[in-house]
């Protein structure tokens, strides 16, 4: 379902009837080998819920970290530095955070701790105000190179799980990049080749 959710989108941030999210996806080789998407979690250990408790006697023995606490923090110190020279050397244009609570985990993994701090410069919306209270945030980071967008996650009771709110979202963050982005770096996004 995530992936799913994730395509529409995506199809409604291109302005793409999001019904169409799979013709979306073939055409702009969506997390093909050669497509400029990629997707990835901050934290690389995937659990179906984020209780501390998940935590098992077999990831112990993989990580040597006796919990997931533990495991989080390792990450924030360690993969969190990877991922943001990941974005220094790259320069995405766009990054979509999906999972408004770890708001502050993507700022530190694309951008560095200090960045929030910086209320002034991180951004609230509200795509569907009459139905919805969902909200998404954003920022421009990697020196005005890179605009990173958080949404809520996708799926979920309180997530981006309708038609209704992906679409919203998606051209919400579309008019973000249209308003922050230079025009090349917009056709970087729709263009023939994958954003």
């Amino acid at each position: 379902p995530y992936n799913r959710y994730l395509l529409k989108l995506y199809s409604a941030m291109l302005g793409e009837d999001i019904c169409n999210f799979r013709g979306v996806a073939f055409k702009k080789r969506v997390f093909d080998k050669t497509a400029n998407q990629f997707k990835l979690n901050l934290y690389p250990i995937s659990f179906r819920h984020d209780d501390d408790e998940l935590w098992e006697k077999s990831f112990y023995e993989k990580t040597g970290l006796p919990t997931k606490s533990m495991y989080r923090a390792w990450c924030q110190q360690h993969r969190f530095q990877e991922i943001k020279e990941w974005v220094h050397n790259n320069s995405p244009k766009l990054i979509v955070g999906t999972g408004f609570s770890y708001w502050k985990e993507f700022i530190m993994a694309f951008e560095g701790v200090e960045r929030i701090f910086d209320s002034e410069e991180i951004h609230e919306e509200e795509p569907v105000r009459e139905t919805s209270a969902r909200k998404l945030i954003w920022l421009s980071i990697n020196n005005g190179k890179t605009l990173l967008v958080i949404t809520p996650f996708l799926g979920g009771r309180y997530g981006l799980s309708s038609d209704v709110l992906l679409e919203a979202f998606g051209k919400a963050i579309w008019k973000i990049c249209e308003s922050q982005l230079e025009a090349g770096d917009i056709r970087k996004l729709v263009g023939d080749s994958a954003v």
